[in-house]
């Protein structure tokens, strides 16, 4: 097996609801997470990609950038943009920086039918 670049590329995130949960999905690589939570979901999904872009960092048949399904990617275009801080501390509960003993973060939407996006921030898409 011959090792794969990983390129630095910063991806989109629309997020969603779907049979009363949230899913998070990436515009880059299409791969999911999916909670009752918004950060938990997102959480998810950057696990999801982590695991995928470190596959295939050690096997070049493995393709870590794969488009959204185009009925995905529309749904970023009446999507409320998310602070970065949504993405840090998704990355710190994920890192276990986070004190999640001593502090919940709750996002609670107004509205369940709106999507919401966020970019991430880190230099290889991923934290």
């Amino acid at each position: 097996m011959n090792k794969n670049e990983i390129k630095p590329f910063k991806d989109r995130i629309v997020i969603y609801r779907e049979n009363n949960r949230w899913v998070a999905h990436s515009i880059e690589t299409d791969q999911i997470g999916v909670d009752e939570d918004i950060v938990i979901a997102i959480v998810d999904l950057v696990k999801a990609v982590n695991t995928i872009l470190k596959v295939a960092s050690k096997d070049n048949s493995i393709k870590y950038k794969r488009k959204a399904p185009k009925k995905v990617i529309s749904k970023i275009d009446n999507a409320v943009k998310l602070p970065d801080d949504v993405y840090r501390i998704a990355c710190d509960i994920l890192n276990k920086k986070w004190p999640q003993k001593d502090v919940t973060v709750t996002i609670t939407p107004k509205n369940n039918r709106q999507s919401f996006s966020i970019t991430s921030s880190q230099p290889f898409a991923y934290c």
